[in-house]
């Protein structure tokens, strides 16, 4: 498939520029890694075009077991700044090596907290009735590994019940094997443009 769209992309001759993105919304690690080794190929990668990624799956280590150098430079969201947890955060981590050798992706933060929120508000209601919990979630903060959990109330909007605003940035990494952590921030949320991006497309 890949090569049937990019080949069509070539008929129409040299001028033709490449995207300015490949989002890589493909399963792994097929088509995946196919994916990103073909984009290598043809020199669909920075700084002539971005790789995208959904976040998640690029935190974890076993990506380098698949797609090795191509998993970098690729570009992913991040639900927490690495560098930021919270005590809890820390404590959690310190867990989270000791039992399995290595550091936790923001996914397991994410199912951390996922977890201590809901038992909060199991224990504030006094049941696990459905309607008393969800009535518990509107009013809860929670301490989590990444920060005071609340979930928004207004009526309306793409945040209704939702945490408002979770720690959001994109990071990448920019050697083989380098860990969760030790990726390069790129964007953050909170601070805007960090002027550290290494992807970025070079004038002209």
């Amino acid at each position: 498939m890949w090569r049937r769209v990019y080949g069509k992309c070539n008929v129409c001759g040299p001028s033709i520029l490449p995207p300015d993105i490949l989002l890589m919304l493909a399963a792994y690690p097929e088509p995946f890694v196919s994916l990103a080794r073909e984009a290598r190929k043809h020199g669909l990668r920075p700084p002539a075009c971005f790789l995208g990624d959904p976040a998640g799956r690029v935190a974890c280590q076993d990506r380098w077991g698949g797609a090795d150098t191509d998993a970098m430079p690729v570009p992913f969201l991040s639900y927490m700044r690495s560098d930021h947890p919270t005590e809890e955060g820390r404590r959690i981590s310190k867990q989270f090596k000791g039992r399995f050798g290595r550091e936790p992706t923001f996914v397991a933060y994410e199912g951390y907290d996922s977890v201590l929120v809901f038992a909060r508000a199991c224990d504030d209601a006094g049941t696990v009735d459905p309607e008393a919990v969800c009535n518990s979630l509107r009013k809860i903060s929670v301490l989590g590994t990444r920060g005071t959990i609340q979930f928004s109330t207004e009526p309306e909007g793409v945040v209704h019940q939702q945490w408002k605003w979770p720690p959001v940035c994109v990071v990448a990494y920019s050697r083989p094997q380098q860990s969760f952590p030790e990726a390069d921030l790129l964007w953050d949320a909170a601070h805007g443009y960090p002027g550290r991006a290494r992807l970025r497309r070079e004038a002209g």
